[in-house]
Formats: C-alpha cells, structure tokens, sequence
C-alpha cells in the first residue's frame, strides 16, 4: 500500500490541502491535480506531482490519470451562480474524469459531492451535484460518495462568514430566517483522515454516505456557540427569507462570483433527510465533538495551521 498512487483533484483546495497531507503521512504517492491560474501555495514544501489543467478539458486529465492506483474527487465549481458553469465543471468535468479513469483501468474513485443535492429544491450547483451522482453512480469503478456536511477547519469558507458575521454589527448577528436548520457540522480533519481509511474498505464500494458530526445542532445555535468562542454575547436578527433571496439575486447580476448566492439561502432554510449516523455506524466514524472541534479549528485558522 505504500507505493500506492493517489491522484487528488482540487488538491490546492480548502480540504485538498488536508486531504493530500492526510495521504503523504500513510505514505502514499500524491499526485495533485489543480487549475491553471490558481495557488499551488498551499501545497508548498510538499513531496507530491503537480498536474495543472482543468476538468472541462479532458485531455488534461490524461496525464493526471495514468498510473493512478485510485481517484479522490474534490473538485468542483463551488458558490458559482451560472448554471452552464455548474454544468460543465460539475457534470461534464466528472464524466471527463470517469471516462479517463476507465481508459486508465482505475477502478476506486472517492467522491465528494454535497448535502445539497439531497434538497427539494435546488440551485444551480445542488442540481449539478445531483446529475454528477448519476454519473459516479453508473459507472463501472468502485466508487463511495460522501456528501458533507458544512465542513470546519482553517480555510473552511463556511466558517469564515459566521465568523465575519458574528463580528461585524455591534449589537445583533444577522441570520437568515430564524436558524431552526438542523445541521451536523463535521471537522475538516475527521473527514479527510475518514476519506483515506476508506480507500481499501470494500464496505463503502458503491454507496454514497451523508457525512456529518455525530450531535445535530440547530444552526442558531452552532452560530451562538461560534459566537460563544470568540467571547461575543449578541441577539439573532432574523432577515425574512424573501429579502435574503433578492439579495442573493442581487449579488448574482452584479458579480460571477457572489459573496452570498441564492444556494446560500437554501441552503439555510431547506432541511434534507441527512443521515450521518448510518456513516459513522457503517464506516466506524468517530468525529470530534462539535465544541472541541470548533476550539482547535479556531486555534489554527487563527495561527493558519494546516
């Protein structure tokens, strides 16, 4: 297993950086498959192969693909409003890469897609998601999707805007809606180190799992407890649902890559039938618990440690 090659798409990415340190301590070979254009900074001083090239390109992933014992799909097109933007990278960038890893004979592919994709109703990228199962689904690898929940850890995007939200307005935090969203937030770390455990086990073969912290918590609530870390003691200002969404339409006219989309907003008031107890039976998954989790991610984003 110690000359095993892995190659990691979107490794330059928030849980790619953990994903590919997580690999190079099990002593795998980590091949990492990044944008043209985008930062290999947080891959820097790392014994790894750099491929650039981009997922809507599939001769780029040639190269990437050869020689690789097994795929970890991170990549994606993410808080991106343009639905044929979605689609290409999504959709199309994942048949792409199934298509080269069965020309390449690589039969275990782990794929991240999201929670959103188990919505009602869905944005943009929520159906991407969705069409990209259908994809993974049928092919004929031995492939597990994960679908996680809001992922935490320094560099999590998610945890910066509650963070940035929490701090900004002296007296009030503003929520969209009144925050009853159940939500299982899971730790960057237990994820990626769950993600490389499951690469040999034949038990996740086929199946997709919800992935998330053991304790559901309302998500005023998580915010308060954020909040709580940071020694900040302030009322939940509800924003009715509606002016959220004008906001996220707003945003989405006036910038290709929007602060707060209207993805964002469903995905603060649409509850789905996340599971994440079938993972951490199935999968033996023991996550860190919710408010330790959240002391030691806010310890390293606040001294950047990965």
């Amino acid at each position: 297993m110690g000359q095993e090659r892995i190659l990691v798409t979107g490794a330059n990415g928030f849980v790619g950086k953990y994903m590919v340190r997580e690999l190079l301590s099990r002593d795998y070979e980590v091949v990492c498959f990044i944008q043209p254009g985008t930062s290999e900074e947080p891959l820097s001083g790392l014994d790894i192969e750099l491929k650039w090239g981009d997922l809507r390109d599939k001769d780029s992933l040639i190269p990437a693909v050869a020689g690789a014992q097994a795929v970890i799909h991170l990549a994606a097109a993410v808080a991106v409003p343009d639905p044929r933007t979605n689609f290409e990278v999504n959709v199309t960038g994942v048949q792409h890469l199934m298509d080269v890893c069965k020309l390449n004979d690589v039969e275990r592919v782990i794929a991240y897609s999201s929670i959103s994709a188990k919505r009602q109703r869905a944005g943009a990228y929520a159906h991407s998601k969705k069409q990209s199962e259908s994809i993974l689904s049928d092919s004929q690898a031995h492939v597990t999707i994960f679908r996680p929940d809001l992922i935490y850890g320094n560099g999590s995007g998610g945890l910066r805007k509650i963070i940035k939200q929490v701090k900004a307005y002296p007296l009030f935090i503003p929520m969209v809606g009144k925050g009853e969203i159940i939500r299982q937030p899971v730790y960057v770390r237990d994820i990626v180190k769950l993600t490389a455990d499951v690469i040999p086990n034949p038990t996740s073969f086929n199946k997709a799992f919800d992935v998330g912290g053991e304790t559901p918590i309302r998500f005023r609530e998580l915010v308060l407890m954020i909040a709580d870390e940071f020694g900040v003691n302030k009322t939940i200002f509800p924003i009715p649902r509606w002016t959220a969404k004008l906001v996220a339409y707003a945003l989405e006219e006036i910038s290709p890559n929007p602060a707060f989309t209207s993805d964002n907003v469903l995905g603060l008031i649409e509850s789905t039938d996340f599971d994440a107890a079938a993972t951490i039976r199935e999968l033996s998954f023991t996550p860190t618990p919710l408010r330790a989790g959240l002391k030691r991610a806010i310890h390293e984003l606040s001294k950047d440690i990965v």
